[in-house]
């Protein structure tokens, strides 16, 4: 929000797209929405395994789920339907949340996971390949946490970590030797779209919605990269900045959004 706030052509660096579709069984669409993201959730209770595969949680986003007791106008019934989401316009930076921390509705209190995860160096979408080149690390409980980000160098490739004002290369370089990296303290997943996959993102039509669904009446549909109030030309520093100063500038931002929120729940 931030980011946005200070500049709609930065904050873009990091928008995608999703777009929901539920059909019936028939195959009859009931509604088709487009939506834009800036980081995608990941829940990591949705699985009972010892660790958590995060390639396996980004495809789940992606898989239709079934549906019960939605009306379907062209059937004239309520029938059995089947929601999915696809990407519609891939962001050159992709993060991902590991949402670690929950709110129990039985005890009224927020807990934090620790939870290992299995981080892929690279995801696979059908447009772009995205390749790991940040983390956000959560250390320490709820109340009491400490925040610190590993970032690879361009130039050299090596990572680093960034530890308050100490930055020092990193001992065990990711995925240096066996490929993998587990964390139980990754927070924030930053991908880059590959090089090789540069073709231009453009939202597909949308699909007309002729009839009534289950979703709440204010979901709305949103256009992106439509901006017509958007200067063609931006001379500004801030246009001028680099996707990984951007990168910063976002993980500073979340940093102490984060920090506001925990303060607020110590002192209220």
């Amino acid at each position: 929000m931030i980011l946005r706030k200070i500049s709609t052509r930065a904050s873009k660096v990091f928008q995608g797209a999703l777009r929901d579709t539920t059909k019936c069984s028939k195959r009859h669409i009931i509604i088709a929405e487009t939506n834009p993201f800036w980081t995608l959730p990941l829940a990591l209770n949705d699985t009972h395994d010892s660790s958590y595969s995060v390639e396996t949680g980004f495809k789940r986003i992606f898989q239709s789920k079934p549906l019960n007791g939605v009306y379907c106008n062209e059937c004239e019934e309520t029938t059995e339907a089947t929601s999915g989401c696809e990407m519609v316009v891939f962001p050159p930076i992709l993060t991902l949340l590991l949402k670690k921390f929950d709110f129990d509705d039985n005890t009224r209190t927020h807990s934090k996971t620790n939870r290992r995860v299995h981080v892929p160096p690279a995801l696979e979408t059908k447009e772009k390949t995205y390749e790991l080149y940040a983390v956000v690390n959560h250390i320490g409980s709820l109340r009491g946490g400490h925040y610190t980000a590993t970032i690879r160098s361009n130039e050299d490739r090596t990572w680093y970590e960034f530890d308050d004002t100490h930055v020092y290369k990193v001992e065990e370089q990711l995925f240096d030797g066996t490929g993998t990296y587990n964390s139980s303290t990754a927070y924030l997943l930053v991908y880059r779209a590959s090089a090789k996959h540069d073709a231009t993102n453009q939202i597909p039509p949308q699909t007309p919605n002729t009839s009534h669904s289950s979703r709440p009446p204010d979901s709305t549909t949103v256009e992106i990269g439509n901006d017509e109030s958007s200067p063609k030309l931006c001379k500004s520093p801030t246009c001028k900045m680099t996707p990984p100063r951007i990168a910063l500038i976002v993980i500073v931002s979340v940093l102490v959004a984060i920090l506001i929120v925990v303060l607020a729940i110590i002192y209220r």
